[in-house]
């Protein structure tokens, strides 16, 4: 390929797009109105400057790709996930009563098989910790079943074989065969290109429930209008159930991916 095929293949590429591709759908109709000054000065068209914004807000996005993962794993603006961990805790306390019940079955049919299977699988999302007596728990060790999936394998080496899996993960990688390294390369940066444009969707929803409430408040309050948008209350609405459903379907899509790829 040449350099410029070269460049829109890259994984770094595709990481800083898509992202960039959600943000600019929500925040462009925010923003139009101020940019025909930049595309004169530099003598650009729309639809260069609608290019400019992706590259610049997947840029923006991307670069913070470290903070935005400890936001889904919880350690970071933990208010924002407290409910997550109340219902993770009570999904995992229901799939424990499924599984005993279902294991407990004399004789079971192919179909509740197949449910003990399923519950299993679901139960593989969350982590193991060990007790001293060599006992050990299935618990929800961190907010969000993303968290918990990470969680998963982080601690599975430590708690089987008594190996710290951050201190000599990266060690067993650099020996592992050129196709197992690529192999977890191409699948760091597909979980990292949906976690980004999950949370690219989550954040232009924020900024569009801002707009509807200014909406409200210049409608129910006739307070003065100090800024003009070419969006109205209609267009706002169907960008925050966009982005809503971008946050949801995606970061869904990667818990999934994450946890087949176990």
């Amino acid at each position: 390929m040449n350099p410029v095929e070269d460049t829109f293949a890259s994984d770094t590429f595709r990481r800083v797009i898509l992202p960039g591709i959600v943000l600019a759908v929500g925040v462009h109709p925010l923003i139009a109105q101020w940019t025909g000054p930049v595309e004169s000065l530099y003598g650009v068209g729309p639809a260069l400057m609608l290019v400019g914004e992706v590259i610049f807000f997947g840029l923006v996005v991307s670069s913070s790709v470290q903070w935005i993962y400890y936001v889904y794993e919880g350690f970071r603006l933990e208010w924002l996930t407290s409910c997550a961990h109340k219902r993770n805790k009570a999904r995992l306390l229901n799939l424990k009563r499924s599984f005993g019940r279902l294991r407990n079955i004399q004789k079971p049919s192919q179909h509740v098989r197949d449910e003990l299977f399923k519950v299993y699988e679901t139960l593989l999302d969350f982590p193991v910790v060990s007790h001293g007596d060599g006992s050990w728990k299935r618990i929800a060790e961190r907010t969000t079943r993303l968290g918990n999936i990470i969680a998963v394998y982080k601690l599975h080496p430590e708690t089987r074989y008594g190996v710290d899996s951050i201190l000599y993960w990266f060690h067993l990688l650099n020996l592992a065969p050129d196709r197992v390294q690529k192999d977890f390369s191409d699948k760091i940066a597909f979980a990292e290109r949906l976690v980004l444009t999950s949370f690219s969707g989550a954040l232009f929803a924020v900024l569009q429930a801002f707009v509807l409430i200014g909406f409200g408040i210049e409608k129910w309050f006739r307070l003065p209008v100090f800024v003009t948008l070419r969006v109205g209350p209609a267009v706002s609405t169907s960008l925050l159930g966009f982005g809503v459903a971008v946050w949801l379907l995606v970061l869904h899509i990667g818990s999934v991916g994450s946890s087949r790829g176990r």
